[in-house]
């Protein structure tokens, strides 16, 4: 089987892509300064000088050229064995049903946040390299939406600067769509009850919440609102879950701070340029090559 012409979904190019890294200014003055002395101008090279100008020279070179790194290859790997066998991946977690489950809230959030409604895009497009289906309809800004597990993994998205992971994948709904302008959306939503309880007897084989019986230690009390209240962010949703809980009752949560909707959103602007769709094509060109070379270790 050939990967000559292989289509990658949008959602696995930010693991594939990696652009070399230049010199330094400094590094780059000094190459500049040591190849004019090994010419003859100005002092001599000390030995040790000489040397820096041939890790100056290897590294000037490398940084030049497009490699895999070793996560790539691994994630390559799998696609080739289930490319050649017909199997996918089943891999389901509480976070992904998360995300799932509360796929139209979190665009809700968003569209109120922008002053627009916003709908879900059922359109899958493909070009010669990526294949994807985004998550916002519109003419005019593609927006993919990240709904956060927990208060803990929404604030560390709190910067300007996101992954490249996430750019990326904005990169190629930008390219399948021919929209250049960008929008990445983290949201804050509340958990729904069942992963709650979930979260709860999970950190409960190494926290010791519940007793022989199913209630709550009284000394764990404390300890379990701050996990609840990780997950759980409006009052409403408080309320359901304490409804539905066999064990949490809602007279423990005399503290709790509602987080206003504008408070559970961040958003940050990206552009696609052409420069990054060619950095991600070329990336992708080693990427089709691996993939017909890659074969199982015995």
């Amino acid at each position: 089987m050939r990967f000559d012409d292989y289509i990658f979904p949008c959602y696995n190019v930010g693991n594939l892509v990696s652009v070399p890294k230049p010199l330094t200014g400094n590094q780059w003055k000094t190459l500049m300064d040591y190849r004019a002395r090994a010419k003859g101008v100005g002092r001599p090279l000390t030995d040790k000088q000489q040397k820096t100008l041939i890790d100056l020279e290897y590294k000037n070179i490398q940084s030049q050229k497009y490699s895999l790194g070793e996560t790539a290859k691994a994630q390559l790997d799998k696609l080739v064995f289930y490319e050649r066998y017909g199997r996918r991946t089943s891999v389901s977690t509480a976070q992904m049903e998360k995300g799932l489950r509360n796929e139209k809230e979190g665009r809700d959030i968003v569209g109120e946040m922008l002053g627009v409604i916003l709908t879900k895009d059922n359109e899958r497009k493909s070009n010669q390299w990526v294949r994807g289906i985004r998550d916002v309809k519109s003419d005019e800004v593609i927006i993919d939406i990240k709904t956060s597990w927990s208060f803990d993994t929404f604030t560390k998205h709190l910067r300007d600067k996101p992954t490249e992971l996430y750019l990326r994948q904005l990169d190629c709904y930008a390219d399948l769509w021919g929209i250049n302008d960008c929008l990445l959306a983290f949201v804050l939503t509340d958990t729904p009850n069942d992963l709650v309880e979930q979260a709860i007897r999970k950190e409960n084989w190494t926290k010791g919440f519940l007793d022989g019986n199913g209630g709550v230690w009284e000394e764990k009390i404390p300890e379990l609102v701050k996990l609840v209240e990780k997950h759980i962010f409006t009052r409403g949703a408080l309320e359901d879950f304490c409804d539905q809980s066999m064990n949490v009752h809602i007279e423990w949560f005399e503290d709790f701070v509602e987080i206003p909707d504008e408070d559970r959103v961040h958003m940050i602007p990206h552009t696609c340029t052409q420069e990054r769709l060619e950095q991600r094509n070329e990336c992708l060109v080693l990427a089709r090559e691996y993939m017909n070379n890659s074969q199982p270790i015995n």
